[in-house]
C-alpha cells in the first residue's frame, strides 16, 4: 500500500513502532499527521521521525552560506525563523513546497497529542565520514556547523 500520510488509514493500535523520515517537512497539517501516528501506535509504541532542521528551512530568500569575497563560508544565514509556514525552495527541482516550523512547534505537537518525548537530537557526521569526505574533496564539514537535520523519539504512553 502506497499512499500519503494524509489519507491512508490504519486501524487503532496496529503498530509497535512508527518511522518517518524527512516527509512531515512537506505536510501541511503537522498536528493532524502527530495525531494520525499516535492512534495507529500500540500503548508503549514509539514514534522516530527525521525532519530537516528548522535552521534549514526558516528562510528561502538568500538561503545558504554567507562568504567572503574569496568565497570562504563565513556562516549559515538564518532569518524569519519566527514565521512559521510554506517555503517554496529547491531541491533539485525548482517550486518545492516545505513548510517551516520551530523546533518549539515540532516538540510540543507531540506533546499535545499526547506522546512522551524520550530523545531530541541534531546528529552530526561521524569523525570517519568528516574524514573520508574530507580526503575525497568532499567534506562534510560544514555539517558541523549548521545542523542540516533534527530527530525526535517519542512513545505513546
Amino acid at each position: 500500500m502506497r499512499s500519503g500520510i494524509e489519507q491512508i488509514a490504519f486501524k487503532p493500535a496496529s503498530f509497535d513502532l512508527v518511522v518517518s523520515s524527512y516527509t512531515l517537512h512537506y505536510i501541511e497539517d503537522y498536528r493532524g499527521a502527530v495525531g494520525r501516528v499516535f492512534e495507529w501506535l500500540r500503548p508503549g509504541g514509539s514514534f522516530v521521525l527525521s525532519v530537516e532542521h528548522p535552521v534549514m528551512t526558516a528562510q528561502v530568500a538568500n538561503q545558504g552560506w554567507v562568504t567572503d569575497d574569496d568565497g570562504r563560508r563565513l556562516h549559515w544565514a538564518v532569518d524569519d525563523y519566527a514565521d512559521e509556514g510554506p517555503r517554496h525552495t529547491r531541491w533539485f527541482v525548482d517550486g518545492v513546497l516545505k513548510f517551516h516550523r520551530r523546533t518549539s512547534t515540532l516538540v510540543n505537537g507531540l506533546l499535545a497529542a499526547g506522546f512522551v518525548l524520550t530523545r531530541l537530537d541534531e546528529p552530526e557526521p561521524v569523525p570517519e565520514a568528516l574524514k573520508a569526505t574530507s580526503q575525497a574533496g568532499t567534506g562534510l564539514a560544514h555539517d558541523r556547523r549548521r545542523p542540516p537535520v533534527l530527530i525526535l523519539a517519542a512513545r505513546k504512553p
